[in-house]
């Protein structure tokens, strides 16, 4: 018989930070039936198993984590805990299977949501006016509008499946990641020239900071035989180590074969990141030429 937990968690307006929590723990207790309650009642706090983003405490032994009273963390960065950062603190690496997947997706996704909660920004908008889209804004879509019924609790408990699919899909991607990072270095480790690394599609180390000779990745199409080039970028930016040249970009089938003089190239992207053969050998080709040539 599955045993049950009662949970609670503030009732009223949501954020992506309580829906995730209680995800969380879903996923966390895969074998206990939840109660989910959305209060404030200061009675049923005390005797709930857990409580989240409300009650003014947070104590990890007792299961209570809340976000908004002065005494609650903040990382050494700077980025305050929210409720969801919190229970990922301490059971991160058992959702997710590690500390290094834990670890990374607190960095990446966690505390992007946590400082905003916490009126922390984490993100701007490099456009004039414009407005950076996070998984915040699904709280706010299923949120009633000033002219629709205050159904809060409907509208949580709908959203709450689909926040709980994406919190599993971050940690399967996560969980990719660092496996892929392990197959890049056997692929590193095993190539005979470091500027041109085959991979498996889709691998990739988690930085290329340990790999700065590194300035293609070569792989085989996933959809067709052909095999493709696609260059390393330098740090954050999109600016490629080492570009193809600017005659070949844009050009695709003969015309690009006569300016290569390369029979099986196939195509170049305009901006010049990547390039498609018929073979490997001719992507290599390619690759090489790149090299001496503007």
């Amino acid at each position: 018989m599955m045993s049950k937990v009662e949970l609670i968690v503030h009732d009223g307006t949501f954020h992506f930070d309580d829906l995730a929590s209680v995800a969380l723990l879903e996923l966390l207790l895969p074998d206990n039936k939840i109660s989910v309650t959305r209060t404030r009642d200061k009675e049923l706090i005390k005797k709930a198993d857990w409580v989240i983003d409300v009650g003014g405490e947070y104590n990890h032994e007792s299961r209570r984590y809340d976000h908004h009273q002065p005494s609650s963390p903040t990382r050494h960065n700077g980025v305050p805990y929210a409720a969801l950062g919190l229970l990922w603190r301490h059971w991160g690496a058992t959702i997710s299977g590690s500390d290094q997947v834990a670890n990374l997706i607190d960095q990446e996704i966690i505390q992007m949501l946590d400082g905003p909660d916490n009126g922390f920004a984490t993100i701007e908008s490099l456009v004039p006016e414009g407005k950076v889209v996070d998984l915040g804004i699904l709280s706010w879509l299923w949120s009633p509008n000033f002219n629709d019924e205050p159904n809060y609790d409907e509208r949580f408990f709908e959203l709450l499946p689909f926040v709980k699919l994406i919190i599993q899909n971050i940690i399967r991607k996560y969980q990719a990641k660092v496996l892929a990072d392990k197959e890049f270095a056997v692929a590193y480790d095993s190539a005979s020239d470091k500027r041109f690394v085959t991979i498996n599609p889709g691998v990739s180390p988690l930085s290329f900071d340990n790999y700065p000779e590194v300035l293609w990745l070569i792989s085989q199409s996933q959809t067709n035989d052909t095999w493709k080039a696609k260059c390393v970028t330098s740090g954050e930016t999109f600016d490629c180590r080492k570009s193809f040249p600017k005659s070949w970009c844009g050009l695709s089938g003969e015309s690009l074969q006569k300016n290569t003089n390369i029979i099986d190239s196939e195509f170049v992207h305009r901006s010049g990141f990547l390039a498609v053969a018929k073979t490997k050998e001719a992507v290599l080709q390619m690759c090489e030429l790149a090299l001496v040539k503007q």
